[in-house]
């Protein structure tokens, strides 16, 4: 009898283990999800926590705070590279001939910035920019990871083909027109380098 308590008692335990990981899995996804919506294709960086967000440590080999130019364009490149793939599986290739080095470099920039301003102050968010063909949404999402009682960050940087108010195309949610709803963002951005409020 005592020892079938025992057993009880750490299946239990083990059942409810499982449960909250499942939870903080749950979470990630439907953030991953929000971020996605509206056909967005994202690549995310790696899972930070609040120390690695503060000191802009994105890889271990990358903080956005301290590390030289160079560094920091080639994480922000392999991101970017990234998305572009899982845009031209989703797109076909025949768009990306008109996102140029020229877009791609703006893309870049606009991403770091970005990102590095959330992470600094630790918030959620996301900003979007127009350069050419394509839409830009460069942004942090956050979590609480039950497991170590800590809130979790994660960069991405998503793309999506830009569409005009006529124009209409399909996501997840089926066809609707290309009118922009891209939910709540922190600040906008514009074409000239300026954060609008």
């Amino acid at each position: 009898m005592n020892m079938s308590k025992i057993v009880t008692t750490a299946l239990s335990l083990l059942m409810l283990v499982a449960t909250a990981q499942d939870v903080f899995a749950q979470r990630r996804w439907r953030a991953k999800e929000e971020v996605e919506a509206g056909g967005w294709q994202a690549a995310y960086g790696n899972e930070l926590t609040e120390d690695d967000a503060a000191r802009g440590a994105v890889e271990s080999w990358v903080s956005l705070q301290t590390s030289d130019r160079e560094t920091i364009r080639t994480w922000a490149a392999q991101l970017l590279r990234q998305s572009i793939s899982l845009l031209v599986s989703s797109a076909g290739p025949d768009w990306a001939d008109n996102f140029g080095r020229d877009e791609q470099r703006e893309a870049r920039r606009f991403s770091v910035e970005t990102i590095r301003d959330l992470l600094g102050s630790r918030t959620a968010g996301a900003q979007i920019l127009v350069s050419g063909p394509v839409e830009v949404k460069a942004g942090v999402i956050e979590y609480r990871d039950r497991r170590v009682h800590e809130i979790m960050f994660m960069p991405y940087i998503a793309l999506r083909l830009k569409y005009g108010r006529s124009h209409r195309h399909h996501d997840r949610d089926g066809w609707r027109s290309g009118e922009r709803d891209y939910g709540r963002y922190d600040r906008d951005y514009d074409n000239s380098g300026e954060y609008g409020r």
